[in-house]
């Protein structure tokens, strides 16, 4: 037995009952282990024994349904490559998806303003009706006019359905599309009939009425729909191709005594590299000669750069900002961090469960069930009727009963119900600053009771700033010049605190002074000449090197203000200390009030961050949060995501890293801010412009209201045919006399539109 779990990319999905179509047939098929199928991202994973089935097999098995599998390369096949093993794979996605969206709006934006026009007009002709008051258009010619555009809406635009309607006719497994495949259908064909033979009405005593809005109007609407969706998918590569990008494209590799710059994908494990100041570290490394200060936010979401000296490990794509650095190559392609960051993401977004629309569900037994009374309804009005009144008499009535039963039965409200809701709550949503990728995040939002937020660039601004100024009681400074010095003298720095340290006394407006003689030590500071006076600005240590005193005092401080999270940064005049300097990542303004909405709703809120746990308890503290996870990797924030969803939570990661990016993708709701990376952005489902966290409820707060305007509308849209369906059948004829004509079919089929119509308007409440 030999049993092989591989990925494909799934062709042929077009709503949400697909992967159950798809899962429910491979099932039973001898050799196939398991099947999973994702809707959202077309991907599915088969675990099948190869000795009993092949790929092509199962292809023969999904033809008859108009499913087929695709390879997806496989990275194990190409250790030696880049992390781009599966990029071949994008491009290919990513095009078909565009084409797909380019053919379907060629198709869905005519159709939908042609649905809304003749919606439009269908509602004005009601209400003339109701006043007494012809309408304006010539009933023949109205009638004509419907024809000519419903006759390209169906064939042209609602192609898909009448696949829709085939599987359901030779497999008998119907979703929405066979919904609206058969109600659309045999409105246009009885309507035609009417249209083209008049005499029909005199002979079998039918209703001089069509039908061919109801065709338009759903068939508009559902499209339109399907195309928002589609074009939503078109993010899903898009987060893969953004991390890729992050890779440095060449790297200088010393060969045989020379520094030779090669294609980072032909770098090999043992290679030595070298690294310059402000460049991408090319691969994962070990390194060899140097220290320096490496960005590493991207990936472990640090605010500050890190020291890393001979023997510690780098990773690629991080960044060198300080010194020369040498590396040993330790990993490329597949098993670098980087490219395990990219399958963590493709992963995540794979193993999110689909979600099953309550309206393919439904539609699965109320297709068959509606064409079995509209068939019983024919049959006994052709027996009992005709026994009781004649066969020419009853068969208008039997007539009329297939007509209304299956004119009321078009899913008109039931294909608006959704559509309708999210097109409005997404408007809503735009304009509060919310940008929402698809229905499936408005739905799954509604339930979300843990939001996760990343610390550095979510809550807090993302890069340090001074926040406190200590100067040594026995020393005549004012903190204003304290800083003024220490600016002057890291303005020769190549230090990050140093930058940040300048970067505060321009905002304070410091002037500048003349600096002279600067000495640089790697990784513990800097000292220079100011008006022919030594000021030394740094790490602890330096002090200790120069064989400077601290006093308790200034001691005491220095472990108080490290209590707090903050990094602290000595000053030292005429070898005396006479200072400190104190950074740390702000807190943003609106944090404080986004984090107290949320709790006051009685939503549990968790922070995590790769920061160290003193600093990730003090930002915690100050905005009330106490459930932290701090020091966390890249790879254990999606885990940990895991963890709280493996309890049963429902869960929304907020980040704007590309160290999010698999968090927020494993999320039940990711929600990145606009103000970080495009990575983030591509990977969430909801993103928060302006970086606003008390935006954060209300996106949570929109889709609660969305969710309960859809389950209204679909109350509306089988209100009336719960109603209608049994009185259009003839069911309470023989006792009260009462039959619906198909013309009042048709006004109940326009109404409940209206009513699901309107519910939904009420969402652009903000």
């Amino acid at each position: 037995m030999s049993v092989i779990s591989e990925k494909f990319r799934v062709t042929g999905i077009t709503c949400a009952s697909c992967a159950a179509i798809i899962e429910r047939t491979l099932g039973k098929v001898d050799g196939v282990e398991s099947i999973t199928v994702n809707v959202a991202t077309e991907m599915a994973v088969l675990k099948y024994d190869s000795s009993q089935i092949t790929v092509e097999q199962v292809n023969n098995v999904l033809v008859g349904h108009g499913y087929e599998f695709h390879p997806v390369a496989k990275k194990d096949e190409t250790k030696s490559k880049t992390s781009s093993d599966n990029k071949d794979d994008v491009p290919s996605l990513q095009n078909e998806r565009e084409q797909e969206v380019k053919t379907l709006q060629a198709k869905a934006v005519p159709a939908f303003v042609a649905a809304v026009a003749i919606f439009v007009l269908m509602i004005v002709e009601i209400v003339l009706t109701a006043f007494d008051i012809p309408f304006f258009i010539p009933m023949r010619a109205w009638h004509v006019i419907q024809f000519a555009i419903a006759t390209p809406v169906l064939f042209f635009a609602g192609d898909r359905f009448f696949a829709g309607m085939w599987r359901f006719f030779r497999h008998g497994r119907a979703d929405m599309n066979s919904l609206v495949g058969i109600g659309t259908t045999v409105a246009y064909i009885y309507s035609t009939a009417i249209l083209i033979i008049p005499e029909l009405q005199t002979k079998f005593g039918l209703a001089e009425a069509v039908y061919f809005d109801a065709t338009i109007v759903v068939i508009g609407f559902v499209l339109f729909g399907k195309y928002l969706e589609v074009r939503s998918k078109l993010k899903t590569g898009e987060a893969i191709g953004a991390l890729m990008k992050l890779q440095a494209r060449v790297a200088h590799v010393k060969r045989d005594g020379e520094l030779v710059d090669v294609p980072t994908e032909e770098v090999q494990p043992g290679d030595i590299c070298v690294v310059k100041v402000g460049e991408k570290i090319p691969v994962d490394g070990e390194v060899l000669e140097g220290t320096s200060h490496i960005d590493e936010s991207m990936i472990t979401g640090e605010s500050l750069p890190v020291k890393r000296t001979v023997g510690d490990v780098v990773i690629g794509a991080t960044v060198n900002s300080e010194s020369v650095l040498t590396i040993k190559t330790t990993a490329v392609g597949a098993d670098s961090v980087l490219s395990q960051i990219i399958d963590m993401v493709q992963d995540a977004q794979g193993s999110k469960a689909p979600i099953q629309k309550f309206a393919d569900v439904i539609s699965a037994y109320f297709v068959p069930a509606v064409l079995v009374i509209a068939a019983l309804a024919v049959v006994i009005w052709l027996t009992v009727g005709s026994s009781s009144m004649g066969f020419q008499e009853a068969l208008p009535f039997a007539v009329s009963a297939l007509v209304g039963v299956l004119v009321i039965a078009c899913p008109c409200a039931l294909g608006l119900a959704t559509p309708t809701a999210i097109i409005v709550a997404t408007g809503t949503a735009a304009r509060n600053g919310l940008l929402v990728k698809n229905a499936e995040s408005l739905e799954r939002a509604h339930a979300v009771d843990t939001v996760v937020f990343d610390k550095t660039g979510t809550l807090t601004q993302g890069k340090p700033k001074v926040t406190d100024r200590v100067v040594a009681s026995d020393v005549k400074l004012s903190s204003e010049e304290l800083l003024q010095y220490a600016a002057g003298v890291e303005q020769l720095s190549s230090h990050p605190l140093g930058a940040a340290i300048v970067r505060s006394a321009q905002e304070n407006g410091c002037p500048n002074v003349e600096v002279k003689d600067a000495t640089e030590v790697a990784g513990l500071g800097i000292y220079a000449m100011i008006n022919g006076e030594q000021w030394i600005v740094g790490a602890l240590g330096l002090l200790e090197q120069q064989s400077i005193q601290i006093s308790d005092e200034l001691m005491n401080q220095v472990k108080e203000l490290q209590k707090g999270g903050k990094t602290v940064v000595h000053v030292a005049h005429n070898k005396k200390h006479v200072g400190l300097l104190a950074l740390a990542d702000v807190i943003k303004k609106e944090s404080a009030d986004g984090i107290s909405q949320l709790l006051k709703r009685g939503i549990q809120v968790v922070m995590i961050t790769g920061d160290n746990q003193v600093t990730a308890d003090a930002i915690a503290k100050e905005l009330g949060i106490k459930e932290v996870m701090a020091e966390v990797r890249p790879e254990d924030k999606a885990a940990k995501v895991k963890e709280l969803q493996k309890n049963g939570r429902v869960v929304a990661m907020v980040g704007d890293g590309i160290n999010d990016a698999p968090a927020l993708a494993q999320s039940d709701v990711g929600i990145a801010m606009s103000t970080g990376t495009d990575v983030a952005i591509e990977s969430a489902d909801i993103t928060i412009l302006h970086g606003d966290l008390r935006k954060v409820y209300q996106a949570l707060d929109i889709s609660k209201r969305t969710i309960r305007i859809i389950k209204q509308n679909l109350f509306w849209a089988f209100f009336y045919n719960v109603i209608g369906i049994p009185l259009a059948a003839g069911l309470f004829y023989p006792i009260f006399g009462l039959m619906l004509n198909p013309v009042f079919a048709g006004m109940a089929m326009a109404f409940s539109s209206v009513s699901v119509i309107t519910n939904s308007l009420r969402l652009r409440r903000s």
